[in-house]
Order: structure tokens, then sequence, then C-alpha cells
């Protein structure tokens, strides 16, 4: 039996579950600021687990779910403009973070086809807090939104 004293470990006598879960997400976010590429296995291990996460840690740092590619703005599920256009989205509808082209992709070929083309696509609500940071993100994202309403589900 080799004997690894003094080396680091992600076994789980030496650090608790959360600790260890801790430690990827920290790592997930940091290659994400840091325009650190890696493989697209780690990222759909780390989407079985922490899909939210992800795609929230995706819209933050203005990078496709998918492709990992940069982002200008993401993706409304709902169009914008069955709320009478991007001055009354309150940031209560579902977005995504898709590049030029699958943003494009999406809106040809529905949500349904493009989850089964592209597993990793996904969207998400965010919560008051998210949305605010969105704004300093995203300039004109949810511009209809109110800091002391409550969002709705």
């Amino acid at each position: 039996m080799m004997s690894l004293d003094g080396t680091f470990s992600f076994a789980l006598y030496l650090m608790s579950q959360k600790q260890a879960n801790d430690l990827i997400d920290y790592l997930f976010e940091f290659m994400l600021s840091n325009d650190i590429p890696f493989r697209k296995e780690i990222s759909e291990l780390y989407s079985e687990s922490e899909d939210r996460r992800r795609i929230y840690l995706c819209l933050k740092y203005k990078r496709c779910c998918i492709s990992g590619d940069q982002i200008k703005f993401p993706h409304h599920v709902e169009h914008a403009t069955k709320h009478g256009g991007y001055k009354h989205d309150k940031g209560d509808l579902y977005i995504s973070p898709l590049s030029s082209k699958l943003h494009q992709l999406v809106h040809v070929v529905g949500e349904e086809t493009m989850k089964k083309k592209y597993p990793m696509y996904d969207k998400i609500k965010l919560t008051n807090e998210e949305i605010e940071l969105m704004k300093e993100i995203y300039p004109g994202y949810a511009e209809g939104y109110k800091k002391d309403l409550e969002l709705n589900d």
C-alpha cells in the first residue's frame, strides 16, 4: 500500500463532502473567471449535480453554456417583446447564456430540440440579488426591475 503523507487528497476521511463540493465550485468559477479552458467532460460532470450554478456562472462570466464562447447578452427563453419589450423586463423571465450562433439556432429549432441536440443547454430564473449583478454585467438587462418587488415563480 502506498502512503501519501503530506500531500493533497480528496479522500472524504480528510475533508467533508461539503468541503469537497465547495472546492469544486471554487475551481469551476476560477477557471471560468480566468479564461482557463477545461475539457467538455468536466463541464458535463459539473452540470450533472450543479447545473443551476453552472448556468449562473456562465451568465456571470459571459460564457456560452454549451460552447464556452463569449456572449454579449443572455437569451430570453420567452421573448421580452411579449411583455412590452426590454424596458418592461423585470428580470423574472428564464434566461440562458448562449453564443450568437446558438442563440439564433434556439429561435429556429425551439427549446425541446435544443435540449436534445445540446444536453448542456439549460435556463434559469434569477433571484433579486442575481438580477442586480446581471444589470451591472449586461447593460439594458431587466430595465423594468424594481429592487423592492419580490419576483414570482
